[in-house]
């Protein structure tokens, strides 16, 4: 499957909502790789942060995880990164395919007295505070909102990828059968899939998806979900930090 994004909408999409709201908000594709954004630049704060390869890495492992989580649950993931800021991610799915992510982010809720938190966050990372000293100008520079406030621009996100799926701002080509299986697998290994419900779902009949398996894999549908879910869970764990009881839930064990 291919995903073609029609730009310049999508661009406008964003731009207008970020003079709404006054939030950056970007869309990335299915490989966590930003694609637009508006404004075109991370905070300053974040910009100045990513410079050192450490708290850049962690800044990385806070978006995937996320990224992941949004994809296992199929729906919006709202927290506050390793700084504290808020951030939130939605999936962008067609009936079968995760077409790519919507992010906002880099808000301090305002029960946050910044002093208090810029503490808090020089303690955590004692070890770079070098890094951080410099940046108190820029920290303080970060949007501040209620809880409430933070909800609903989520809520408006939410709104954003929706409409870029319904107003047609994605060409999706279809893949051949075989890759449409192992699709469906992907978006969905989460969850409970069986022969009925794979083959209602891609309108193929239990034949096509028996032969598929047993020439190509020599293996059962059940054998096949689980093979996936297993590498998947391998390459969590080497390049995340998540908790492997989390990791297992999320893959659908």
């Amino acid at each position: 499957m291919k995903v073609l994004f029609q730009g310049k909408e999508v661009q406008k999409l964003l731009d207008d909502y970020q003079k709404l709201v006054g939030v950056r908000i970007a869309v990335f594709d299915t490989e966590f790789n930003e694609l637009y954004s508006s404004p075109k630049n991370l905070s300053n704060f974040c910009q100045c942060i990513r410079q050192n390869d450490a708290l850049n890495e962690a800044c990385k492992y806070c978006d995937e995880r996320a990224f992941l989580l949004a994809k296992a649950n199929r729906e919006t993931y709202m927290y506050p990164c390793h700084l504290g800021l808020y951030e939130a991610v939605t999936p962008i799915y067609d009936n079968e395919q995760l077409l790519g992510y919507v992010m906002v982010g880099q808000l301090l809720d305002d029960c946050s007295n910044k002093d208090k938190k810029w503490r808090e966050i020089n303690l955590l990372y004692h070890q770079h505070q070098s890094t951080f000293e410099p940046y108190r100008k820029e920290f303080d520079e970060l949007k501040q909102m209620s809880m409430d406030q933070i909800e609903a621009v989520t809520n408006i996100m939410k709104a954003c990828a929706s409409s870029i799926w319904f107003q047609h701002l994605i060409d999706v080509e279809r893949s051949p059968i075989i890759e449409r299986i192992d699709n469906y697998i992907e978006d969905n290994y989460s969850e409970s899939i069986d022969t009925s419900t794979l083959c209602n779902a891609l309108n193929i009949s239990k034949t096509t998806v028996y032969n598929y398996l047993k020439n190509e894999h020599n293996m059962s549908l059940t054998q096949y979900i689980n093979t996936y879910r297993i590498k998947l869970s391998k390459e969590c764990l080497e390049e995340t930090k998540t908790p492997i009881a989390e990791v297992a839930m999320a893959v659908g064990f």
